[in-house]
């Protein structure tokens, strides 16, 4: 799934002051975002086109701190939750968790 087609994005943390962190992050994205942008919208015509991802993002986002599965049992089937290491993109923070799914008809 990519951005522009995403009618809404969730990003889900349990921790109160990461999500005070994502809620910063989308009014203020870190540098590494654009390079994250730029990679993963290099080779499709559908990222390129959005002139300002950030706030397209800001937009749909909305940031959650309930438990993934159970907030998304409602709207989604399939879910696939993934651990991604990222140590380096702060201090003191291991990494991430990636959830996608499809949308329940």
């Amino acid at each position: 799934m990519t951005l522009p087609f995403a009618g809404r994005v969730i990003l889900f943390e349990r921790a109160f002051s990461n999500c005070q962190w994502l809620r910063g992050r989308l009014t203020d994205p870190s540098p590494s975002w654009w390079r994250f942008w730029d990679e993963i919208s290099r080779h499709r015509d559908s990222d390129q086109r959005i002139q300002k991802p950030f706030e397209v993002l800001r937009d749909r986002a909305s940031v959650g701190s309930d438990d993934v599965k159970r907030a998304l049992a409602p709207v989604a089937r399939n879910l696939n939750i993934v651990m991604v290491k990222s140590p380096d993109l702060r201090a003191d923070y291991g990494g991430m968790m990636v959830t996608t799914g499809f949308r329940k008809s």
